[in-house]
């Protein structure tokens, strides 16, 4: 991946674990190359402090990804949110 915002300007990415550690280190990679992030992770206050960052192009959804009707909701609501 390289930083370059025109590569990922108008598109999201759905990172989970986004809150902390390698995924977060992920979102700032593609947040600075444009992205718009979703970020999912079962720690709610860690995403609260995430989406500071990365605000306003940041959803941050809490959830369990050993639930499977979680990963659908995260899903779901990146696409409700940014369309793709």
């Amino acid at each position: 991946m390289t930083d370059h915002p025109s590569l990922w300007q108008g598109k999201s990415v759905l990172i989970t674990g986004g809150a902390g550690g390698m995924g977060l280190a992920f979102a700032e990679r593609f947040h600075a190359a444009g992205a718009s992030l979703a970020l999912a992770d079962i720690d709610q206050a860690r995403l609260a402090q995430a989406v500071k960052t990365f605000a306003p192009d940041c959803l941050t959804i809490p959830s369990d990804v050993t639930r499977v009707e979680d990963c659908s909701r995260m899903v779901s609501e990146t696409l409700a949110r940014f369309g793709r």
